[in-house]
């Protein structure tokens, strides 16, 4: 028969073949059938097993969906990618809140110079892009080395993936515009408060 994965969907594909169960009878303990239906599986249990108990009603039988048997085949891998996946949107609201602080605390420490601008003609808008472009282009350093550093280490992962390529350009690509938005959205708050300052006030304050 065609080569197919031996326990389970996540494993290696390996020459296969099938004899009958005389040759081997132990091998009949762990003997699986298939059926195929357009009804829904759970209609056909009772007259499947009512089937089965013609032939020998001593015999157990165990019904699992076939969506069932592949969802038990990577529900290690499940798991561990959903503890990633907690642990990587703690890490995201801990980057958001941090360029949030960096952010204000960089415009405060500027009130007099945003001031300034403002009072020579600068649009308020136009300081809020300025403050919001240096955090941002801090944000696109940090995520060009670590789409670097991901890159190195691709092989420390590859045990986790499936189907899934080491070197994917559209899980790459996603976690930098995500990082790039959260870094854009984390910035408009105190960049928009910085857009707010009263220029006579900043100067005096000076």
């Amino acid at each position: 028969v065609h080569d197919v994965p031996g326990a389970g969907v996540t494993e290696p594909t390996k020459p296969a073949y099938y004899f009958t169960y005389r040759q081997l009878p132990y091998r009949a303990r762990w003997l699986t059938a298939v059926v195929k239906t357009q009804a829904p599986p759970a209609t056909m249990i009772a007259s499947v097993r009512a089937a089965l108990r013609q032939v020998d009603p001593t015999v157990p039988v165990e019904f699992r969906t076939m969506s069932d048997r592949l969802s038990g085949s990577v529900a290690d891998r499940r798991f561990t990618m959903l503890v990633l996946g907690v642990f990587a949107a703690v890490a995201l609201l801990l980057t958001a809140s941090g360029i949030y602080g960096v952010v204000s605390y960089s415009v405060a420490r500027r009130t007099r110079e945003i001031g300034i601008r403002i009072a020579v003609g600068a649009e308020p808008r136009q300081v809020g892009r300025m403050v919001q472009r240096q955090a941002i282009a801090i944000v696109a350093i940090g995520v060009a080395v670590g789409a670097a550093l991901a890159f190195a280490l691709t092989g420390v992962v590859r045990s986790l993936l499936y189907e899934v390529g080491t070197v994917d350009p559209v899980s790459f690509v996603g976690v930098a515009v995500l990082l790039l938005l959260t870094a854009w959205v984390a910035s408009w708050f105190p960049a928009r408060r910085g857009t707010r300052i009263d220029p006579i006030g900043a100067i005096r304050a000076e």
